[in-house]
């Protein structure tokens, strides 16, 4: 329906701002959808959109709030797993070692056969490694 054309266009429009670097009209766009059509089924990955905008822009604080919400309000969503690699990548950035270890063990429990679990488990041999 109009939902899907829209958020194609949505996705185009930021994908060449991401391109371009400006990440900023990327989430206001995605908002807007979510906003506009608050059914629609693409919610989880708007909102990973949304998160990983907020990284790119330094905001790990928004990046944590976001995919917390996404990781709970969309549960059995496919982007979970990815949203919780950038949640982990978010707290890293932030000094949280101890909830950046939590997150990435969750994605190797919750999901131990996708290649999400594979990257949390480098990472967390590398923070190891680190001490």
């Amino acid at each position: 329906g109009a939902g899907c054309v829209i958020l194609v266009a949505v996705l185009w429009l930021c994908r060449n701002q991401i391109q371009y670097r400006v990440f900023a009209g990327c989430i206001a766009a995605m908002e807007a959808f979510e906003k506009a059509w608050p059914q629609s089924a693409y919610l989880a990955n708007v909102d990973y959109w949304i998160a990983s905008s907020h990284y790119s822009l330094n905001d790990f604080k928004s990046t944590i709030k976001v995919t917390q919400a996404l990781v709970k309000k969309y549960a059995k969503s496919p982007k979970v797993p990815d949203a919780m690699l950038l949640q982990a990548s978010a707290y890293l950035s932030e000094g949280e070692i101890a909830k950046a270890k939590s997150t990435l063990q969750s994605i190797v429990k919750r999901f131990p056969k996708s290649e999400q679990a594979n990257t949390a488990k480098e990472r967390l041999n590398a923070i190891k490694k680190l001490g």
